[in-house]
């Protein structure tokens, strides 16, 4: 009986931890129309409508070395505090491009695209 208990206690700390861990992997990026060198609907051949986003040097850099102390964890990157793309980080991001989730409709995208494209004054 006490080892079937040991056995069930540390699966449960195992669970436990591992869920822990997975909160805690996931990274936050957030980029503003300061960051935004260029930002395109990027031309697909299906349905799903996402945009291209060329940051700045600075972005682009700060993108790079995050990515790349951080293969396995998922990355949330947010522009007026809504996430336009979320993945799990295979290799570190050097091209300093990012795409966007798939929209919904090309009104969504075209709104959303002139937000990105809309420069704000520092």
């Amino acid at each position: 009986m006490n080892n079937l208990i040991c056995k069930i206690l540390v699966i449960m700390t195992l669970l436990i931890s591992s869920f822990a861990h997975a909160s805690n992997s996931d990274l936050i990026f957030t980029i503003d129309s300061k960051n935004i060198e260029k930002a395109w609907i990027q031309p697909s051949k299906t349905e799903e409508i996402r945009i291209s986003i060329k940051l700045s040097k600075k972005a682009s850099h700060e993108l790079t070395a995050l990515t790349a102390n951080n293969i396995g964890s998922k990355l949330n990157i947010l522009f007026q505090n809504k996430t336009i793309s979320s993945s799990i980080i295979k290799a570190p991001i050097k091209s300093g491009v990012i795409v966007s989730n798939p929209f919904k409709g090309t009104q969504n995208a075209e709104k959303t695209l002139k937000k990105l494209q809309t420069k704000k004054e520092k």
